[in-house]
């Protein structure tokens, strides 16, 4: 997973122009981050920090508003 990641990342980064550049690397990262809210959570709770549970929350809230975006594209942006 992280080989496809960074084969991903490398992709992404040769957009022709850094205006374009910027705004696929915004896509693309729209599912990594609440991936790494969840991770850093789960790292808070193996600390024993009650704050762990309040980013696990946002992390899985976050993955579920990029889930609805995705959602989104899939339903009704390729149609057109």
């Amino acid at each position: 997973m992280l080989v496809v990641g960074v084969r991903s990342a490398r992709l992404l980064l040769r957009a022709p122009s850094p205006l374009r550049r910027g705004q696929v690397v915004a896509k693309g990262m729209v599912g990594y981050v609440p991936a790494a809210v969840v991770v850093g959570g789960g790292i808070l709770l193996c600390l024993r920090q009650d704050a762990g549970l309040y980013v696990v929350t946002a992390g899985v809230l976050a993955a579920f508003v990029a889930s609805i975006g995705n959602a989104w594209v899939l339903l009704v942006e390729i149609l057109r």
